[in-house]
């Protein structure tokens, strides 16, 4: 489960969950008594095993201050085990009231037989840990969320430039229908850029050396499959505000190539080897535009980190 449920969202921080689900169809008063019989268990069982609980929640949260990385994106393992399963035969039988048939169960022939179990799921990513992140101070939503979530942070008191890792926004892909009030993005590509970055009076800083380190990694990480950025908390910074007008940055474009003999000698090698570019003005102008002074570098997210 991932954080957008109640179990997922325990599971990043260490803490033991439950989702009970009594049937809708279920008389009310039986839904009732029944969760309330299973929450006085669950109470009398944390009380007899209070003393390990918190051991292992413990052990679990100096195993997150230890490691390296966190492994993330699980997707159900192809290889089943396999289990004895008691039920009932069932057929399909023709429905009363649709075309076509139904399901039905013959409560009068229990059966048992072996099905494939699957119970194995391996990890897709790999989040690396850094030793902090910093979070523009405009991305107030998500600082605000970090906060309420009991994360620790800092706030510069000037501006300033530190050597950091940028994450670039390539490539993703969106559902075509929203899901609580979201369009969700997932199958996120980007690319890391190195260098300085200036940073602003109020920009925050998250540090990793605290006990929720892996809210912070898996929420801060843009591929993790419920990370702020995959809830479109980042999304303005997908789109590209400023272009060109070619018949404008057509001499622009002559004098950049001329200036730079490396990015002229890149220019001449696609032009070669890529005919749909060779055919292209525009894409041969936008090519120098996003090589340029005048390019605001869009897709780059709010977010940074260093491992130094």
């Amino acid at each position: 489960a991932t954080p957008r449920y109640s179990m997922g969202y325990s599971d990043l921080f260490n803490c033991i969950s439950f989702t009970t689900e009594t049937h809708m169809l279920k008389p009310f008063e039986d839904r009732v008594k029944s969760t309330y019989a299973f929450l006085i268990e669950s109470a009398l069982f944390a009380k007899s095993k209070s003393i390990l609980i918190e051991e292992a929640r413990e052990e679990a949260f100096a195993f997150d201050r230890r490691t390296s990385r966190f492994y993330a994106n699980f997707e159900l393992d192809t290889i089943p085990d396999s289990i004895l399963f008691s039920g009932y035969n069932w057929n399909n039988v023709k429905s009363e009231i649709t075309v076509g048939d139904r399901l039905m169960y013959m409560q009068e022939e229990p059966m048992e037989t072996v099905i494939p179990y699957y119970l194995h799921y391996l990890a897709q990513d790999s989040l690396r840990i850094p030793s902090f992140y910093v979070v523009g101070k405009q991305a107030e939503d998500v600082i605000n969320r970090l906060r309420a979530n009991g994360i620790e942070t800092d706030v510069l008191e000037s501006d300033t430039v530190m050597p950091l890792e940028s994450f670039k926004v390539v490539d993703y892909e969106t559902v075509s229908s929203p899901y609580e009030g979201h369009y969700l993005h997932s199958d996120v590509k980007y690319d890391l850029i190195r260098g300085q970055v200036h940073l602003k009076k109020g920009d925050v800083i998250v540090s990793t050396d605290q006990v929720k380190v892996r809210f912070i990694v898996k929420l801060l990480s843009p591929e993790y499959v419920d990370s702020y950025f995959n809830w479109n908390f980042f999304d303005s910074y997908l789109q590209q505000k400023e272009h060109f007008s070619s018949y404008v940055f057509e001499d622009i474009a002559v004098r950049i190539l001329a200036e730079d003999e490396e990015l002229n000698s890149t220019f001449e090698e696609r032009l070669k080897a890529n005919d749909q570019f060779a055919k292209s003005r525009y894409q041969q102008l936008l090519f120098v535009y996003r090589h340029s002074p005048y390019y605001e570098n869009h897709g780059i997210l709010p977010v940074y980190r260093s491992f130094n």
